[in-house]
């Protein structure tokens, strides 16, 4: 990938003659809450989705705890907010996201999800097995 945010892996997977997908891992640090760094993952979504790839998985840490998945809103709805841009832009790629539960929260603290599975397929993606998430006590 040509973008400048670091965080990420990706590989290319032929499956046959026509079809290829495109598997990425991500990880978005939680101490940077820049718009530069949001804009970068991004362009870094939107160019993965652009190369052409008939499937396309992408997996990671985004660690966006204020964004509500079942309504896909962010905070106080405000279209500045790094949460706001980043569902925008899911939207504007039809990215589906497929975790459905939480996968983080420790003693009494509200569980969230950060960790998701995009793919640009709505049924590429089924019978998730949820486990005890990490750091769970």
């Amino acid at each position: 990938m040509n973008t400048e945010f670091q965080e990420n892996l990706f590989i290319k997977i032929n499956l046959n003659q026509s079809d290829q997908l495109l598997l990425g891992l991500i990880y978005r640090s939680p101490s940077n809450r820049s718009q530069e760094y949001t804009k970068q993952l991004n362009l870094l979504t939107t160019e993965a989705c652009n190369k052409g790839y008939s499937h396309i998985l992408i997996m990671g840490d985004y660690n966006y705890p204020e964004i509500n998945w079942d309504s896909w809103n962010s905070p106080g709805d405000s279209t500045e907010s790094n949460e706001y841009r980043f569902l925008e832009n899911l939207q504007e790629n039809f990215l589906f996201q497929h975790v459905t539960r939480p996968t983080r929260w420790r003693g009494t603290n509200t569980p969230h999800t950060l960790d998701l599975i995009l793919t640009n397929e709505e049924n590429m993606v089924s019978n998730l097995e949820y486990q005890s998430p990490l750091g769970k006590k």
